[in-house]
């Protein structure tokens, strides 16, 4: 199964969303799954990097070992306990002739491929990629030009999912769902319900859960650890138990 947190827009949450959920999956989930970083920036890619380098420096400081009370400390003995390991993170460049080709090959070794795209999807190349896709999830902020792109990029989606009447072989495309990110009931009020309204006149579907605004989890967000320090109303952990409900409906439900 290939999925994809994906929109038109740069800065719109692609990348966090992407980070959380194959974090959480992998953490409470038994499915196995990895990252395709096909990113110009390559920023989960080297987040990745970036937090191996660190926790090797950490262990090199205390003889070699980490220390017991760290957070990756704890997570990576409850993957090796488990008899899991990080999930891995492939950088691709979309402008490789033979990618769809290695993402294929990865979907017959994982349960689950996430692909992580560019900012921007102005790309033909990676038209491609969208159509092999099974299913797309697409981040909303209350901010106009985030929503604006947003909105042209599910006319997109609602286009490949119409040509599938008529070429059924055209996409693999299953659904795709919208959701809001950085959510905050608080502020932008009138943003967040003229967004639920449009989802509706547009027939839209709309996760139910989403994930909050949060500066916990704006600082914490990794691929190595989940989040801690979110109210249970807000965890990230909802907002991936319903995204695990719709791509394997008969394993875990509502």
């Amino acid at each position: 199964m290939i999925v994809s947190f994906s929109s038109q827009k740069g800065g719109s949450g692609k990348t966090s969303s992407t980070m959380l959920a194959a974090t959480y999956i992998n953490y409470y989930f038994d499915k196995k799954i990895c990252v395709v970083d096909v990113d110009i920036q390559k920023s989960l890619f080297n987040k990745r990097k970036d937090e191996l380098a660190y926790i090797q420096l950490a262990a090199e400081k205390n003889n070699g070992e980490l220390l017991p009370q760290m957070k990756e400390a704890k997570m990576l003995k409850k993957l090796d306990d488990e008899g899991k390991s990080l999930f891995p993170i492939f950088a691709y460049s979309f402008q490789d002739d033979n990618v769809i080709e290695k993402i294929l090959d990865l979907e017959k070794q994982f349960d689950i491929v996430f692909i992580d795209f560019p900012g921007t999807l102005d790309f033909n190349e990676i038209s491609f990629i969208l159509l092999i896709l099974d299913y797309i999830f697409i981040p909303f902020y209350a901010e106009e030009k985030n929503f604006k792109s947003a909105f042209d990029f599910e006319k997109v989606l609602k286009g490949i999912k119409n040509s599938q009447t008529d070429s059924p072989n055209s996409s693999r495309l299953k659904n795709y769902f919208s959701y809001f990110f950085k959510y905050n009931e608080n502020t932008r009020k009138q943003e967040w319900d003229f967004l639920e309204l449009m989802f509706e006149k547009r027939g839209i579907n709309k996760l139910n859960n989403s994930i909050y605004e949060n500066i916990k989890l704006e600082m914490d967000i990794s691929t190595i650890n989940i989040v801690s320090g979110v109210p249970s109303a807000k965890s990230p952990l909802l907002f991936v138990e319903e995204i695990m409900s719709h791509l394997f409906p008969n394993e875990y439900k509502k």
